[in-house]
């Protein structure tokens, strides 16, 4: 079969626009230091506090903005949930800190006893779950987005 598209040529030394497109958004969030990604995780159904997400050590002298996208559904049952949580941490020299409180900014849930939160771990921030216990074995799905900025 005869090709009936004739193929451009491309010139020496260019690439496809695509690709400078692409190259610049990439160095776009590199530059702008944001991060996103969806963790998963099934509760025991006991009502124990699980870590969903685990940043590891924050840079010193920096700030990050951080917010979660929690969805939950308990697997044998009609409860389920979603939450938004919110928090400012820095560190400085030394340990990580949160500055005030984890905001909850949104809270739809069919079981007031699910719970999100933010906690300082070592030098890090987590993101835990908790389901609301009586063998309510719950699956999760956080998508957090982080944005960081470092002083030299």
């Amino acid at each position: 079969m005869k090709n009936t598209v004739e193929a451009s040529p491309v010139k020496e030394g260019r690439s496809d626009d695509r690709e400078w497109v692409s190259l610049a958004n990439a160095s776009k969030r590199a530059l702008d230091q944001r991060y996103e990604a969806t963790f998963t995780v099934t509760t025991d159904g006991l009502g124990t506090v699980t870590t969903i997400w685990d940043s590891g050590d924050m840079p010193i002298n920096s700030a990050w903005e951080i917010q979660a996208t929690v969805l939950c559904r308990v697997t044998n049952d009609n409860e389920r949930g979603r939450f938004v949580v919110e928090g400012l941490f820095y560190r400085d020299s030394g340990v990580a800190v949160q500055e005030g409180a984890t905001l909850l900014a949104v809270a739809i849930t069919s079981d007031p006893d699910f719970d999100v939160q933010f906690a300082i771990s070592g030098n890090g921030v987590i993101l835990t779950v908790e389901d609301p216990g009586g063998s309510a074995v719950t699956d999760w799905s956080a998508m957090i987005k982080l944005r960081e900025v470092r002083s030299s």
